[in-house]
């Protein structure tokens, strides 16, 4: 292109300015370079206001750069401030400019300004790159610049001054250094459709720099080039391509692809009918029988709740947990399987082989971004606005299981090492299952008392559910048949017919997947809001539950029971499509939060509500028994020799109606706790 056409150009791009960005270049003088060095125009507005510059931007990304800075650098401003340097960042791009990661044609993409949609699943640390270095004669000290390209550094040929070829030494003060970073893209879980996702790195450089930390989902705005792909020094004869970012969009409003527009209608259709929630319900899991309250849960965790920021700065999470314990063959797995692939924005792991990092996050030192530290976002951090379905939860190490709690209370997760301080989202439902601690549920045992998980651990969960196999022949037939039907109907569907109708029914679901995935990312952008009515049962339910046990010490619940039930409301209101959380949203859920206290908050000593079963992971009737035995043998080694002997411990527990079993299990707490030994064996003392 010639000067003159390049100078018109320029004058082109001056007047557009004034027309669509008078204001924003003002702001940007007012604030640069300290607080401010980019403007960020929009491609729409660029092919509305400059046709000329908007055709160049996608074949010629530099040139149509380099014209875009040219003319800010020279627009007349009121202040005496000069913007060259600053930068103009497009964004805005057309749908059929924007790719995810490798769905695309290499040769398509290659030196062309393309956005790039994915997940950041690494960033390195920031880092200065020198884009022109400086370097001194050590001969006759001229100064003799070198522009750097590529991966190694470019040392002059020979001097400017003296002709010779060095030595040279390095003037960092005198060269031109800016931040450098990169960072890692990967198709996010849910556009992958369980394929291996592709990796694309992008290169971020000045005011880019900490602007995407792992687990952003974004659009990165880049020129795309390719570069011989290396094994250590050796390159290959393979090409892969890379992306200098030109600017960062955020899609954290995203909900994977869903066209929420094209099932309107029968979302509204959905959300009016008389029982929407029972619509829901028949079209999770159909074809597992039964369960119906925990797929009813299942709605409550994908609907979710909304997220509350209060005016003292604190924030209140709005994704509910829950965690299923039951025997094996209970359908657990299925349960979470189903609810990821209808989730639109989903990830699914296992407890077996699974870290604290490979949940939450991680500060790896690898050689990406040129060595040293980078973060990796783990599981928790991909799924943050939407689920994440953790099976075989007790398969995992403890240690492991205790990185969960800042991600499932604080939605978010800090990680501190190797010089690396940072916050990563973690907004991010958890609907997990484990096994009882033997593997199976002991029928003649407390089921509370069978969970292999940490109390501190089971708090977070707002719902908490028991699944047992026991031997029904009624309903032993009932499942079998359901099982046949659907087997039946695969094979009618393999032969290409049509599925007998009685059998078609059991398995079909209510709503079409498609169909729910839209309805789902509706529903979540509402923000319903609680009647005085919804307060007032919320209220009434509280206190009546912590007044239920007027002659026992035992505290029923807490008060994080009300935000459970809220959060759950909030997810009722959703799939009505209402901006009012009512009373019949908070009936609603509290009949199911009613059924989980059942199942896992009852002391079975005494037939009442304990909220430490959960909380503590043991009972105020198990805590006065442990105190009782401790009392005992306080007592009796005073009288005896060599410590409190079993039996006469036995005997006088046994007079308080506690059998052995229960005092060796008590005995042994007491042990592993420290508060008592066994200096010989068979005899007791308290420490």
């Amino acid at each position: 292109m010639s000067e003159a056409a390049s100078a018109e150009l320029v004058d082109d791009l001056d007047e557009f300015y004034r027309v669509y960005y008078k204001d924003a270049i003002g702001e940007l003088a007012r604030h640069y370079p300290q607080e401010q060095r980019s403007l960020t125009v929009s491609y729409r507005d660029l092919e509305r206001g400059a046709e000329d510059v908007a055709g160049m931007v996608f074949d010629q990304p530099e040139k149509a750069k380099e014209l875009l800075e040219e003319a800010l650098a020279l627009y007349d401003l009121p202040v005496d401030v000069n913007l060259r340097g600053a930068h103009v960042r497009i964004t805005d791009l057309p749908p059929d400019a924007v790719w995810d990661v490798g769905m695309w044609r290499p040769k398509a993409v290659d030196g062309r300004l393309q956005g790039v949609h994915g997940q950041v699943t690494k960033v390195s640390a920031r880092q200065e790159l020198l884009k022109e270095a400086a370097f001194d004669c050590q001969r006759c000290g001229t100064l003799t610049r070198v522009p750097q390209v590529g991966d190694e550094l470019q040392d002059p040929h020979e001097c400017h001054g003296c002709e010779r070829q060095g030595p040279f030494r390095l003037n960092k003060q005198q060269s031109e250094r800016v931040d450098h970073q990169l960072a890692r893209l990967k198709t996010p879980p849910e556009r992958s459709h369980g394929m291996t996702s592709e990796e694309f790195d992008i290169t971020l450089t000045d005011d880019l720099v900490g602007e995407v930390v792992a687990g952003d989902r974004i659009v990165a705005n880049c020129r795309i080039e390719s570069r011989p792909k290396t094994s250590g020094r050796t390159k290959k004869p393979l090409l892969e391509l890379y992306g200098e970012a030109e600017s960062i969009e955020r899609t954290t409003a995203d909900l994977g692809d869903v066209n929420v527009a094209e099932h309107i209608e029968r979302i509204r259709e959905i959300a009016n009918s008389p029982n929407p929630v029972e619509q829901i319900v028949d079209s999770i899991n159909p074809s597992h029988m039964g369960d119906r309250l925990i797929k009813e849960a299942i709605a409550y965790i994908m609907f979710g709740g909304v997220h509350k920021r209060l005016p003292d700065g604190s924030t209140i999470r709005g994704n509910s947990h829950c965690l299923i314990i039951g025997d094996p063959g209970t359908g657990k797995s299925t349960h979470l399987k189903y609810a990821a692939n209808l989730m639109p924005r989903s990830v699914t792991t296992t407890g077996r082989g699974s870290t604290a990092a490979g949940l939450t996050a991680a500060a790896v030192n690898d050689d990406f971004g040129g060595g040293g530290w980078t973060l990796e976002a783990g599981a928790l951090v991909k799924a943050s606005g939407g689920l994440c379905a953790i099976d075989e939860l007790d398969d995992m190490a403890e240690e492991d299981r205790a990185g969960m709690l800042q991600a499932m209370s604080d939605q978010e997760i800090s990680i501190n090492k190797a010089g690396i301080n940072a916050t990563l989202p973690a907004e991010t439902s958890v609907f997990a299952a484990a096994n009882p601690k033997h593997g199976r549920f002991d029928i003649h045992s407390d089921l509370a008392q069978q969970f292999d998980l940490d109390p501190a651990l089971l708090s977070r969960f707002d719902l908490i559910f028991t699944l047992t196999d026991r031997p029904d022949a009624d309903h032993d037939r009932a499942v079998a048949r359901h099982q046949t039907s659907a087997n039946r109907v695969g094979q009618q569907l393999a032969q290409n017919e049509h599925a007998t109708p009685d059998d078609a029914t059991g398995v079909t679901p209510a709503i079409d997947e498609e169909v729910m995935r839209a309805f789902i990312a509706h529903a979540r952008t509402l923000s319903p809001v609680l009647t005085d009515g919804a307060m007032d049962l919320i209220a009434d339910e509280y206190v009546a539950l912590r007044s239920a046990n007027p002659e026992n010490e035992a505290i029923p619940v807490t008060a994080r029971m009300n935000e459970g039930i809220i959060r759950l409301a909030e997810a009722s209101a959703r799939i009505h499509l209402r901006e009012e959380v009512t009373r019949t949203d908070v009936e609603r859920v509290m009949a199911i939060h009613r059924r989980c206290l059942e199942d896992v908050g009852v002391d079975p000593e005494t037939g009442e509500l304990d909220v430490d079963i959960v909380e503590a992971g043991t009972s105020q009737s198990q805590r006065q028994r442990v105190k009782s035995i401790r009392a005992i043998i306080s007592d009796l080694e005073g009288k005896h020799d060599n410590g409190a002997p079993i039996e006469k411990v036995y005997e006088i527990a046994g007079d308080m109606g506690t059998d052995e079993d229960r005092v060796d299990h008590e005995i042994q707490k007491l042990k592993d706790q420290g508060d008592v030994y066994e200096p010989n064996q068979g005899h007791f003392r308290a420490v």
